[in-house]
């Protein structure tokens, strides 16, 4: 799907992947979609379709914006992040720019192993285009100008401590709340701008984008996630009383797209 999206069309690219957690038979992470979710692969095949992801996002981002991804070690695999950002670096023309650590409100694996720290935490790496590394558009709000023209701005800090998520949705363990996707999207998109979240799952990027007044794309594989988005953000755009269609690409309309 994201091949039918325009070249460097893309303000804000906000999404957390599957981390590779599902070692188990059960495929725990999404019982609802284990037959669908690949989520079970070796370590190299992860770092590889990685790559070719962030290959795709170099395309369609625009030269000055962002991919915020949301992703975490497991007790399976704690080297993986590491992997997978070194991989991006070397094969694909993006840096990181930055680091945010989420503090969620409980976590797993509980007390009960032996040497392992309980996981609270997870990360968000802000990825940008190499070449503009220094000057990346963000949208922070500013809180004064000095006499002499400089700004000062509201402070964002890299430690966010929101909800887990907006609820428990059947069937998809591994949701983030809006307030979370609100704290990214804020800062890396401004209104009017168009976020993208390949891994949309029940739909939170786009309830997050629509309340910030953004457009969305959202791309997702399985059909029941995707009914549980279309109505999580129908609720918002009664709410919101909000008219415009969020865009596919420049020639398709969809609020949700799944391949």
């Amino acid at each position: 799907m994201m091949k039918k999206i325009d070249d460097k069309s893309i303000q804000l690219v906000f999404t957390s992947p599957p981390y590779l957690a599902s070692i188990r038979d059960d495929n725990h992470k999404y019982p609802g979609a284990k037959d669908i979710i690949k989520d079970n692969q070796s370590v190299e095949e992860y770092v590889a379709w990685s790559v070719e992801m962030f290959k795709e996002y170099n395309r369609i981002l625009k030269d000055d914006g962002v991919v915020a991804y949301n992703m975490s070690y497991t007790t399976f695999n704690p080297m993986l992040p590491y992997m997978v950002i070194e991989a991006i670096r070397k094969e694909t023309g993006f840096e990181i720019a930055d680091t945010a650590v989420w503090k969620k409100k409980n976590c797993v694996p509980l007390s009960g192993h032996p040497n392992r720290l309980t996981r609270i935490c997870e990360f968000v790496y802000i990825f940008v285009k190499k070449e503009r590394l220094k000057d990346f558009s963000a949208c922070k709000e500013v809180k004064s100008i000095s006499r002499t023209g400089q700004k000062y701005f509201k402070t964002y800090y890299n430690f966010i401590e929101t909800k887990n998520n907006d609820g428990k949705i059947e069937g998809h363990a591994a949701t983030f709340s809006s307030d979370f996707a609100s704290y990214f999207i804020d800062i890396y998109s401004c209104v009017g701008d168009l976020v993208l979240d390949n891994f949309m799952g029940t739909g939170t990027t786009g309830v997050a984008a629509l309340i910030g007044g953004r457009n969305y794309i959202g791309i997702d594989l399985i059909d029941d996630y995707i009914k549980v988005a279309r109505e999580r953000i129908k609720q918002v755009e009664d709410r919101l009383e909000v008219s415009t269609t969020p865009r596919l690409s420049a020639t398709t309309k969809n609020q949700i797209s799944m391949f």
